[in-house]
């Protein structure tokens, strides 16, 4: 198992987005380095950090998507959804994102 705890958002100007993008890639560099069949990260940092829902998701589809095309590992990708909103947001930039 592994844990990131993404950045406090504090207006965008701190290098949060470059912050949250290393969140997931170091987790998908241990993947990869361990050979984990799947991997799955919820809305990180979206919760009391504030980072704002929409960014978050375009900055972990962006560098999930990213990743994979240049890796093997994991296999499979997981984003986890606790609510409705999120789970549109995420639906939506997936469903933009050729596979």
């Amino acid at each position: 198992m592994l844990h990131t705890i993404g950045p406090i958002w504090r207006g965008g100007d701190a290098g949060e987005p470059e912050i949250l993008a290393r969140c997931y890639a170091l987790c998908l560099a241990i993947a990869l380095e361990r050979q984990f069949g799947e991997i799955a990260f919820p809305a990180i940092a979206t919760g009391i950090y504030g980072f704002p829902p929409h960014r978050a998701a375009a900055i972990a589809v962006s560098t999930v998507s990213g990743y994979l095309e240049r890796e093997a590992w994991p296999r499979h990708v997981i984003f986890v959804s606790f609510d409705a909103a999120t789970f549109d947001i995420y639906n939506a930039l997936l469903n933009a994102t050729p596979a």
